[in-house]
């Protein structure tokens, strides 16, 4: 026992015979239990298998005056672990870039209930005040392809899926300039003139019915980083879709089915067998 003991053990009382400090008219805190020896060593329990039988719990209680001020004293990292209990607690009031003050105005919340509570024989402390509040550390909500930290807000994890493909369609349409361009040539071989603006007009509607109905389609395949969601590569496959070679291939098609080109065509032949007689002299 300890020299206080021993003087109270000769007056035949103990601590908990003293008046507490509510007999006193003095309002107190309830700070919880605390461990202390009842004079027994350690070690001689520990070797017993009686591990902590030489202690006792006993209630530790403050002034309400003095537990208001404690956070006054306090370490930077009792002050920081405070305020992260009561960020992930989500209670009110409670923010990671909280002042003095702050901290504080939050305490006293907690030891005034904890001192209201202690007058009416309920044994609640400011840390007990504080548990009851559900811990959210460690829990993340979904939103979209990504898991965030339900205190803080911060991403933690990408969910989303680690490829993604995505399909276009694209029309190459020939212009009026383009129609031009092919009629001039496919006519000329085969009717022998230039095509009129009216021709021109008909092959270009021609030409994009042919386009439309033929489309270019694209279709991109994407991975995606598992840690980090963005794209690390790609590769793209295009099908369908025409070529300059179709297209003067049906203009000419177009034209070989006209009665002109037909004669034009007769004539040619004529004219270049008639071209080679004349060249051998008979």
């Amino acid at each position: 026992m300890g020299a206080i003991d021993d003087v109270l053990s000769g007056l035949g009382m103990n601590r908990n015979s003293l008046p507490t400090q509510g007999a006193l008219g003095v309002e107190s805190v309830y700070m919880g239990k605390q461990r202390r020896s009842t004079g027994a060593a350690a070690n001689e329990y520990e070797t017993l298998g009686k591990r902590g039988s030489g202690y006792e719990e006993v209630d530790l209680t403050e002034s309400l005056a003095k537990a208001r001020s404690l956070p006054v004293s306090w370490s930077q990292d009792e002050m920081d672990n405070f305020i992260r209990q009561g960020v992930i607690r989500k209670i009110p009031g409670f923010s990671m870039d909280m002042g003095l003050d702050q901290v504080l105005d939050k305490w006293d919340d907690m030891v005034t209930l904890s001192s209201k509570l202690y007058a009416n024989g309920q044994k609640v402390s400011p840390s007990d005040i504080m548990n009851s509040y559900k811990s959210r550390e460690g829990q993340t909500v979904k939103r979209g392809n990504w898991e965030y930290d339900a205190v803080t807000g911060e991403p933690v994890k990408y969910v989303g899926p680690t490829s993604k493909t995505s399909t276009s369609t694209r029309f190459e349409l020939s212009t009026r300039e383009d129609a031009v361009a092919l009629a001039k040539n496919s006519m000329a071989q085969l009717m022998g003139r230039m095509p009129t603006n009216e021709e021109v007009a008909s092959y270009m509607n021609l030409l994009n019915g042919y386009e439309r109905a033929n489309p270019t389609t694209s279709t991109t395949t994407s991975q995606i980083s598992s840690e980090t969601g963005e794209e690390v590569s790609s590769s793209t496959t295009s099908t369908g879709g025409v070529t300059q070679a179709g297209r003067q291939a049906l203009l000419e098609e177009k034209m070989r089915a006209t009665p002109e080109s037909g004669a034009y065509q007769a004539a040619t032949t004529y004219m270049s067998a008639l071209m080679e007689t004349i060249m051998r002299g008979y």
